[in-house]
């Protein structure tokens, strides 16, 4: 006896071919039968009354761990269709961390967090991010990245520098023992600190640990706008030394440079003949979303959040501020020229919320 019998689906059944009108057994939480199936093989019928049926949606580009970990919202992504998602990416987790550098992390992280919570008491490692959020009871199944941003705020803060090969070499051993702990991959995001500071060379070794264990590279690259074609090569570039799978997360084209997709994409079928693994994802909508010191220059944010707030405040740094967004600033994507100030909207101003929208 079944236990559930979903009657009058349309079955797309995920193997690419047509759809087709049937009927889906279930039994101890697996499917069991499908085809025209009778009411009483299974102790409860649902009519779905010509309702789509299809395996569960994999959102591959999420930072639900965030909400996962924070927030009591089981339901937020099941209700949707989605069963997987893939998280910790751009660089940007909350985890690994390391006592002595615990508090950068926890400053870094400040708007994600609530009041109260500190980051390195409740999880340092993946492991312990893992077992809470399964206590939390979450539904969705999720695969981590291991954040780059992490692995470098352990090693050098937000230091703009080579990173020592001692600091390499903890950095890779924090990257091992998440990958020993389930992670898929590594991920970055080379537009925030402290990913814009690291070179080519940092994550060709990072990305060759996460090769040994079968992980991908997942990038939020360089530059999503003016040094597009340059960002697109560094990633390739990293795939090619490393041997790592390479995924280029939300692969856009900024309005003013709009074609440029031919080339990028051009790009990309060239390395996959080359035989570099390179794939990308795309969002089907015209705006982005990130933290507002991604809208200054690299500078701006070295040291950490409160020598960012510092600066900000420093009448001469303003100006100074003010004149580098009127220009393009290498190895920085500068969203104020690329998209314009008036097309930039602040989504949450916890102080003051005259600022928001």
């Amino acid at each position: 006896m079944n236990d559930l019998l979903l009657k009058n689906a349309v079955i797309y059944d995920g193997s690419g071919g047509p759809w087709y009108r049937g009927d889906v057994a279930i039994r101890e939480g697996i499917i069991n039968e499908i085809g025209t199936l009778t009411p009483g093989c299974a102790s409860e019928t649902i009519d779905l009354e010509g309702r789509v049926l299809c395996p569960g949606f994999v959102d591959v580009h999420s930072h639900s761990d965030f909400s996962a970990f924070l927030v009591n919202d089981v339901d937020g992504k099941i209700t949707q269709g989605v069963t997987t998602e893939v998280v910790s990416n751009c660089g940007l987790a909350m985890t690994p961390s390391v006592p002595e550098r615990a508090g950068l992390l926890q400053e870094y992280m400040r708007p994600y967090l609530p009041e109260g919570v500190s980051l390195h008491n409740e999880c340092s490692s993946l492991e312990e991010m893992m077992d809470r959020i399964d206590s939390s009871g979450y539904v969705t199944d999720l695969a981590f990245h291991v954040a780059h941003g992490p692995l470098r705020i352990a090693a050098l803060g937000f230091d703009n520098r080579k990173a020592s090969p001692a600091e390499l070499e903890l950095m890779k051993g924090l990257l091992a023992r998440e990958m020993e702990s389930g992670a898929v991959g590594l991920s970055s995001g080379l537009i925030y600190p402290p990913g814009c500071f690291a070179d080519t060379d940092e994550l060709v070794e990072l990305c060759r640990v996460a090769a040994a264990y079968g992980g991908i590279y997942a990038t939020h690259m360089r530059s999503e706008s003016g040094d597009t074609l340059n960002a697109v090569a560094e990633a390739i570039d990293i795939g090619r030394r490393s041997g790592c799978a390479v995924h280029i997360s939300h692969h856009k084209i900024m309005e003013q440079l709009e074609g440029l997709s031919e080339k990028t994409l051009g790009m990309m079928e060239t390395a996959q003949k080359e035989g570099i693994d390179v794939t990308c994802d795309v969002y089907p909508y015209t705006a982005g979303s990130t933290m507002i010191g991604a809208l200054l220059p690299p500078w701006v944010n070295e040291g950490g959040a409160a020598r960012l707030v510092a600066r900000v405040a420093d009448p001469t740094c303003r100006k100074r501020i003010a004149e580098d967004m009127k220009k393009e600033i290498p190895g920085w994507d500068n969203f104020s020229r690329a998209s314009g100030l008036a097309n930039i909207l602040i989504f949450t101003a916890e102080k003051d919320k005259t600022l928001e929208g």
